[in-house]
């Protein structure tokens, strides 16, 4: 496969695959980065989600609270 692609001038990271003509990015470190800086804002994202539910759940339950307390002082 390296035998078919050719670096591109003022890229070290960048070779030209020369059976299809596509650019490819062979910077394997800077493709562990991004892929760890993925799945960090993957997870952040389902912090995120994961608060909004248990915070869409206690309104929830001090909704119903707050109508039991209203029932319990009407009587």
């Amino acid at each position: 496969m390296h035998n078919d692609m050719m670096r591109i001038q003022d890229h070290v990271e960048l070779r030209r695959d020369l059976n299809n003509d596509a650019v490819i990015d062979v910077d394997t470190a800077a493709y562990e980065k991004y892929l760890k800086t993925k799945d960090s804002r993957r997870q952040q994202q389902q912090k995120v989600n994961n608060m909004e539910t248990r915070i869409n759940n206690m309104e929830a339950d001090i909704a119903d609270i707050k109508t039991l307390l209203v029932k319990l002082l009407e009587k």
